[in-house]
């Protein structure tokens, strides 16, 4: 199947978001589908697209630890990690710093304070984000497996978007690990290409090690 016909450039396509707009981007992991993350009708088209339960939080895209700090507590555990695996495959759900997003950005821990996942992909269009935060999940419809090239996205939702931007085939190919950070304790809630054997250099403590 050749590539999608809309396909469009890295200015083009965040273009596209700057204007409210979703759009299918190349990551590391799979290809992923994004929208501002602080725009309820562009959130509202994310859900409805994916056929996502309302319950299930997005992650928060970053272009580094600074812009991470901005909306999660990136402190001791977590910014050892991010310092580490960053930009990379790794997921990190730390508590939330006020609420600046869209709600259906924020989750809640044991202990009902609100949350946040962050991601920071290795992907060239990350550099030219210049501070747009982005809600990012996988581009595939919910139930269905997560796309490791442009084709398999744009077969799936790519006449639901507004722009798609096409890369290589994912270099790792499969979701990225999810963390859930407490001060050092760390669960895993998905297993992806890092293990725990990854992260026996950090003094983690919590069930999962």
């Amino acid at each position: 199947m050749p590539a999608h016909s809309n396909t469009q450039s890295i200015a083009e396509t965040l273009e596209a978001l700057a204007l409210g707009g979703l759009a299918i981007l190349p990551t590391e992991t799979v290809y992923g589908l994004a929208a501002p993350a602080d725009n309820k009708a562009s959130i509202d088209r994310i859900y409805t697209l994916k056929g996502r339960e309302f319950d299930k939080p997005l992650a928060l895209c970053v272009e580094n630890i600074k812009m991470a700090e901005s909306y999660g507590f990136m402190r001791g555990l977590a910014a050892e990690l991010a310092q580490e695996f960053w930009p990379g495959p790794l997921s990190l759900i730390v508590k939330a710093k006020g609420s600046k997003l869209d709600d259906r950005l924020y989750g809640r821990n044991n202990n009902g304070r609100k949350t946040i996942s962050l991601r920071c992909p290795e992907a060239d269009w990350l550099k030219s984000l210049g501070g747009m935060p982005l809600a990012l999940t996988s581009a595939n419809p919910s139930g269905q497996d997560a796309p490791t090239n442009v084709e398999q996205a744009s077969a799936y939702i790519g006449d639901g978007v507004d722009a798609i931007l096409s890369g290589p085939p994912c270099a790792v190919g499969v979701s990225s690990t999810i963390f859930a950070i407490d001060g050092r304790e760390a669960t895993i809630l998905r297993q992806g290409s890092l293990t725990p054997e990854d992260f026996m250099a950090f003094n983690i403590q919590g069930q999962d090690w």
